[in-house]
């Protein structure tokens, strides 16, 4: 049986005529003629497929066995359909932010943005999105997001939010790092961590293989923890079941990896707004004497 959807207004319409037993009065009510108020009627009544409304000659208008029972939903009906244009109208208006990010820096960045859209009690729905640096700047340009956290790479540009130390990691007590050729753990080429740790190596004459490769970090978590190959994360980023590794072991040091902010074109207001009170995040959290906050001069000024 296909369903049938009965116009509200119809049902409102039924309500007033069955209160006040008139079509003429019913029209006053509600603004609309005589004529438009029986159209109506005649309406509901085909929907339903019985006589709703019995209209004597001489007598004032009665429901029918029928139009006891529409009646009786259409108050139930049309309560709830006033209820939820009041709660519409009265709830504050929620906004959606797609924020990119490296997997790699998700455990980095993700707590300094919840705690800062939390305190300021922004309505925001969130939506996180993890891939590679340069796919999250086409994702941005292309206005698949609305702002992307990104480490800086050829063809990867946006404001200067931070400059992060990088360290090679593997699991405690694994001896990976004694193995030649060096079994790696990285993220997939266009990547700038996975370019940075490669140049490395390589400037440093140290033999490397590419063991696991995943643009997931828990892939790559794995294979780390199962003392199969190192990696390279973010200094800050370190987990509690990871060790930092470097000219002891015999590697190279990393260069820092500059991680950018970008917008998408023609950001709206609030989304303006919106970001804005996020990268604060950056500002308040960081430690002062770390070097990695903004001074006047070049906090990143985001404009419409």
């Amino acid at each position: 049986m296909a369903l049938v959807n009965v116009d509200v207004d119809l049902l409102r319409t039924l309500l007033v005529v069955a209160e006040v037993r008139s079509f003429t009065a019913a029209g006053e009510a509600l603004c609309r003629t005589q004529s438009a108020i029986s159209l109506q009627i005649k309406r509901l009544e085909q929907i339903v497929g019985e006589k709703i409304l019995d209209r004597g000659s001489g007598k004032s208008i009665e429901l029918t066995k029928t139009g006891e029972v529409v009646r009786a939903y259409a108050h139930q009906i049309l309560k709830l359909n006033d209820a939820l244009v009041a709660e519409v109208k009265t709830s504050p208006a929620v906004s959606k932010l797609r924020i990119g990010l490296p997997d790699d820096y998700a455990e980095l960045l993700l707590p300094k943005i919840i705690r800062e859209m939390s305190k300021r009690n922004e309505m925001v729905e969130m939506q996180i999105i993890s891939d590679l640096s340069t796919r999250l700047g086409e994702m941005v340009d292309n206005r698949q997001l609305d702002v992307a956290f990104v480490t800086r790479d050829e063809g990867v540009t946006g404001f200067g939010l931070l400059n992060e130390k990088l360290s090679w990691v593997s699991a405690e007590g694994a001896q990976v790092v004694n193995e030649t050729p060096l079994p790696l753990a990285l993220f997939p080429e266009g990547c700038g961590v996975r370019r940075n740790a490669l140049a490395a190596l390589d400037a440093a004459g140290r033999r490397w293989r590419m063991a696991y490769c995943s643009s997931n970090f828990s892939t790559l978590r794995t294979a780390i923890l199962e003392k199969q190959a190192i990696g390279v994360l973010p200094s800050r980023a370190v987990p509690a079941s990871m060790v930092e590794l470097g000219s002891k072991e015999g590697l190279p040091v990393l260069k820092s990896s500059e991680l950018l902010v970008r917008v998408a074109p023609q950001a709206s207001a609030e989304l303006i707004r919106i970001t804005s009170q996020l990268l604060r995040a950056f500002e308040v959290d960081l430690d002062p004497g770390s070097g990695h906050g903004f001074n006047d001069t070049e906090r990143p000024q985001l404009h419409a």
